[in-house]
């Protein structure tokens, strides 16, 4: 098996056993470094020949299948690019946006997956992390890179009202977006939002892809009926003690 992976600038072609590269992991931060239309030239494409000849033709080599016809090659970007956009309506919500989380990402990019990796990648063993957006504001955007996530359809999520946490595929990645009262701050309205394809039931994000979501909050009353949003209003808590006497 021939390996190439490679930026504009350089490469590096390997030959391992197939095994061995399902075993290849590449750290997150070099791709999350990449943030400028300049940097691009630095973002790692995968090239893998799996069944594969390279035949030397006097001073240079071909590579051709074992039936001797030339491979076409292609190469993909291991990274989705995702931008989210949110806007609060805080004079409708009543609620002053403090938070913006992408939740359920992947710690590292696999190279490769494995033949078992079909229904759902990456495993959901693998290492995950949160994404905190820094300096929240009312209204905003956020760009990165994440890996690879393929999670299914989900039948149940018939419209973007029903992309809920039980309706969720596992492992599936969202964002969470918590506001909070301006006056009793321990009242909070925290917002999940699952990422996904251009249908309700899509939760899959593509390698090579771009997605662009926005998010907008305006509700004008609590939205208790709605499973995608959680209120969070504690009370006190009483406890009465009575004292035993014995008789």
């Amino acid at each position: 098996v021939v390996l190439m992976l490679c930026t504009a600038v350089c490469s590096v072609s390997l030959t391992l056993r197939m095994s061995d590269i399902q075993e290849m992991m590449l750290d997150s931060s070099v791709i999350n470094s990449i943030t400028t239309k300049d940097q691009i030239k630095v973002m790692p494409y995968l090239l893998l020949l799996p069944h594969v000849c390279i035949v030397k033709e006097g001073e240079t080599y071909r590579i051709q299948n074992p039936e001797g016809q030339d491979i076409r090659v292609l190469l993909r970007r291991l990274a989705s690019r995702l931008t989210i956009t949110w806007e609060n309506v805080s004079k409708n919500t009543g609620y002053v946006l403090k938070q913006v989380m992408l939740q359920s990402i992947p710690a590292n990019y696999r190279l490769l997956r494995h033949p078992e990796d079909k229904a759902t990648y990456p495993s959901l063993l693998d290492q995950y992390s949160t994404l905190q957006v820094p300096d929240v504001e009312e209204s905003g955007s956020y760009t990165c890179w994440i890996p690879s996530v393929l999670r299914g359809e989900s039948p149940n999520a018939t419209s973007l009202y029903y992309r809920t946490k039980a309706n969720a595929p596992k492992g599936s990645v969202y964002v969470t977006l918590v506001s909070q009262d301006p006056v009793n701050i321990k009242k909070k309205l925290s917002y999940r939002v699952y990422l996904g394809g251009s249908s309700s039931h899509d939760f899959n994000l593509y390698d090579n892809t771009n997605y662009v979501y926005g998010i907008k909050m305006s509700h004008s009353e609590l939205p208790v009926d709605d499973k995608r949003i959680t209120i969070v209003n504690p009370i006190g808590i009483f406890c009465w003690f009575q004292k035993a006497v014995r008789r």
